[in-house]
């Protein structure tokens, strides 16, 4: 995803499992990207961002090691 593409849901839950981790983890990279370069008064919020982009990539991927 660039900077001017949107989140598509439908698509991201097309994704395989480990396409989706992979997407969160480059979307949590993203954010905290945002967070460095962003104002204090903004920066947080980028960083939460990150933080759920990041838990979510987690929770995926340990459902897949559950699975196997």
């Amino acid at each position: 995803m660039s900077g001017e593409e949107e989140f598509n849901a439908e698509e991201f839950l097309r994704l395989p499992v480990k396409e989706r981790v992979k997407l969160c983890r480059r979307l949590a990279g993203q954010a905290q990207s945002f967070a460095d370069k962003a104002s204090p008064k903004y920066r947080g919020y980028y960083v939460e961002i990150a933080k759920q982009w990041q838990t979510l990539a987690d929770e995926m991927e340990q459902s897949l090691r559950v699975k196997e």
